[in-house]
């Protein structure tokens, strides 16, 4: 397969699986993008090595003269009150809506995101981007919404489904076996799901404008989230994410409470948050991703992964994320001490298999390529 280096960051952001480029030129020789962050995983891209590079005075160059910008508003919402349909979800508050943000992208292309609008405890409005579960809405009346569900999936891609499913079960574990004074640290995505389905503290509530290079994107994640992050937690989170596991630790329990359980979240998807943190941080990430066939059994082109992994500066360390029917991504590591860094560690990276952790528990770890992993910060 073909590759191609771009020497900006790649934008990415994870929650629903797809990204689109919004405007493509050439000046200087090279090739300069721009990516609608935080809508997944460039499973329409197929065959192409996206470079994460820390090039940082290069990347704002790039940012501030090459950019088309698109129009001031790239989505519309669409809200639902019938939430009866959705009793499966198990929420720890009411949902109070749905709301559907259509957004545009490219060739008249657009993709459809799914927030659940509530009241927390203390009466404030709060927003949380979720997975649904499938549903055949021309099923015979009557039929249950266990056939329905597999009738509409039964030939369809089933990632977001899975999704759904995992987190469901994520978030019955955590009311299940974490008392309701714990503590959660994830990225802000993920943290929204928690406080929705188990109701127990988030340390980071919202993304951070910063994180975004045009007002377009800006006003999207801000009406997503509801609101943006005001406190620096989620630039520091970042940070964290990037330094050695000890430091990285180290530094956060000084943040926290010592009178508290305290759980880190991550899931596969969070490397789709890349673009964010090398904004927030101002340093990129040495890490490489690439599409392969999904294969019957992963197994059978294992033996490519590796030897991708390997190709190149690449160290060996890899991490497969199931993304389709069709697809599976692969990161890899492309600098040997960013094994050592929270992100890498706490993910199922290859280097991170079988390693002790010092600081923290793994607790909880779900199944699906070991799609989302919660660990206890040890005092």
């Amino acid at each position: 397969m073909g590759s191609i280096s771009f020497s900006i960051p790649l934008k990415l952001h994870t929650s629903h699986i797809l990204i689109k480029m919004l405007s493509i030129k050439k000046q200087h020789a090279f090739i300069r993008t721009t990516i609608l962050s935080g809508i997944v995983l460039a499973i329409a891209i197929s065959g192409l090595v996206y470079i994460i590079n820390s090039n940082k005075p290069e990347q704002a160059n790039l940012i501030n003269d090459d950019i088309t910008e698109p129009e001031s508003k790239i989505f519309t919402i669409t809200t639902s009150s019938d939430i009866e349909k959705l009793s499966s979800l198990n929420p720890f508050f009411k949902i109070n809506s749905i709301e559907t943000y259509h957004i545009s992208l490219e060739e008249n292309d657009s993709h459809d995101l799914s927030v659940a609008t509530y009241t927390d405890g203390q009466g404030e409005d709060k927003k949380a981007i979720i997975y649904l579960p499938d549903a055949d809405d021309n099923a015979t009346d009557g039929e249950s919404t266990t056939d329905k569900a597999k009738k509409a999936f039964s030939s369809a891609d089933k990632s977001s489904h899975y999704r759904y499913e995992k987190w469901l079960a994520t978030s019955e574990a955590i009311k299940k076996y974490t008392n309701e004074q714990s503590l959660f640290v994830s990225y802000w995505d993920n943290a929204q799901k928690i406080h929705l389905f188990t109701g127990r503290e988030t340390w980071i509530t919202s993304p951070d404008k910063n994180a975004y290079s045009s007002p377009a994107e800006q006003a999207l994640w801000e009406s997503v989230a509801g609101g943006f992050d005001t406190d620096g937690k989620l630039s520091k989170f970042s940070e964290y994410l990037l330094q050695d596991m000890d430091t990285a630790i180290t530094e956060l329990k000084k943040e926290l409470s010592d009178e508290r359980e305290s759980y880190i979240v991550v899931s596969n998807d969070d490397l789709a948050h890349v673009q964010e943190i090398a904004a927030l941080t101002g340093q990129g990430l040495p890490l490489e991703t690439k599409l392969f066939p999904a294969a019957a059994e992963l197994h059978n082109s294992i033996s490519k992964v590796k030897e991708w992994a390997k190709e190149g500066n690449g160290t060996g360390s890899y991490l497969v994320q199931p993304m389709s029917e069709k697809f599976n991504r692969v990161w890899r590591v492309t600098d040997k001490s960013f094994e050592d860094s929270l992100l890498v560690r706490l993910l199922p990276f290859t280097s991170s298999l079988d390693r002790p952790f010092d600081k923290t528990k793994l607790v909880y770890q779900s199944d699906w390529g070991a799609y989302i992993s919660i660990y206890q910060l040890i005092n």
